[in-house]
């Protein structure tokens, strides 16, 4: 895209590349502040849409400059939506299923990986560069604010953890705990 889109050639793809690093330090010293506040959610779906949206646009930069503003700000926001969506999982789970969760949040960010992988390739070559990009851009900002919108509706985020011992009068079995925090488990990493 440096090439194609910019006309730098492989130095200006080295500067953006770095430009989008240093975003990322730097909304990592940001996010601190982001993952403290009480409204996490609306963070972590600000921040991954907004950290698409820069993409989507270094397909219609005209220049370098803007470039590297726009990589600086989808590293920032990356990094933000990250740090916000580990924070939720933390301070969510009890400890003994935090190892759980992270195993299948993970799966799912390599499967989306693999998946834009597979796909933008595909993408590009039906619609060109440009319109390729942008479409790529969108789609996940986009899947994220559905997200962000629909899932609170359906999995309330003020549910406590239950653990056997605050476990409500009349449901202390074990295995009604164990489903209780299962449960409570996925609505963290959906939500």
């Amino acid at each position: 895209m440096a090439e194609d889109v910019l006309g730098t050639g492989k130095e200006g793809f080295g500067l953006l590349t770095t430009v989008l690093g240093v975003g990322g330090i730097l909304g990592l010293v940001a996010s601190k502040r982001l993952a403290t506040s009480r409204r996490r959610l609306p963070v972590l779906a600000g921040s991954a849409v907004l950290s698409g949206v820069p993409f989507g646009l270094l397909a219609v930069a005209g220049d370098q400059p803007v470039a590297l503003v726009l990589a600086f700000m989808a590293g920032a926001f990356s990094v933000a939506a990250e740090v916000a969506a580990l924070s939720i999982i933390l301070e969510s789970l009890p400890p003994s299923l935090i190892g759980r969760v992270f195993g299948i949040v993970d799966s799912m960010l390599v499967a989306t990986m693999l998946l834009g992988a597979v796909s933008l390739p595909a993408i590009i070559s039906m619609l060109g560069l440009r319109p390729g990009m942008l479409v790529f851009a969108i789609a996940g900002p986009a899947l994220a604010a559905v997200l962000a919108l629909w899932l609170p509706t359906i999995w309330p985020t003020s549910a406590t953890i239950v653990t056997p011992d605050r476990a409500p009068s009349g449901s202390n079995s074990p295995e009604q705990a164990d489903a209780r925090r299962e449960r409570t488990a996925l609505r963290a990493v959906l939500v």
